[in-house]
């Protein structure tokens, strides 16, 4: 019974640590420990781009749930998964695997 506490209050606790490690106002650890999971819960709202522990949560959960998305090449119009960086003199252009070897082929 006591472990169901636990797991409940567990959140706060990580989200203590987090609050120590990256030095928020003190106002915070007052919030987290007597507003219990909503406390939390604001936490999470207000912080949620730079929660670092126990490792970068909007990153992450970002990485996770990201799907494929295609772009568009803006030299051919092709949708690829990925574009490529290409170094046109002073100029750099994000463009598809193929346009960046036939740039690089005319360059030469």
């Amino acid at each position: 019974m006591i472990a169901h506490y636990a797991f409940f209050f567990l959140p706060n606790l990580l989200l203590a640590v987090d609050c120590a490690i990256n030095r928020r106002e003190l106002t915070w650890f007052f919030i987290l420990g007597f507003l219990g999971p909503i406390g939390a819960v604001a936490y999470l709202i207000y912080f949620w781009e730079s929660i670092t522990f126990p490792f970068p949560l909007a990153k992450a959960l970002r990485g996770a749930t990201q799907s494929k998305t295609q772009r568009r090449c803006p030299h051919c119009n092709r949708w690829v998964d990925r574009l490529h960086a290409f170094q046109d003199g002073r100029q750099s252009r994000q463009v598809c695997s193929i346009c960046r070897d036939q740039l690089a082929s005319a360059q030469r």
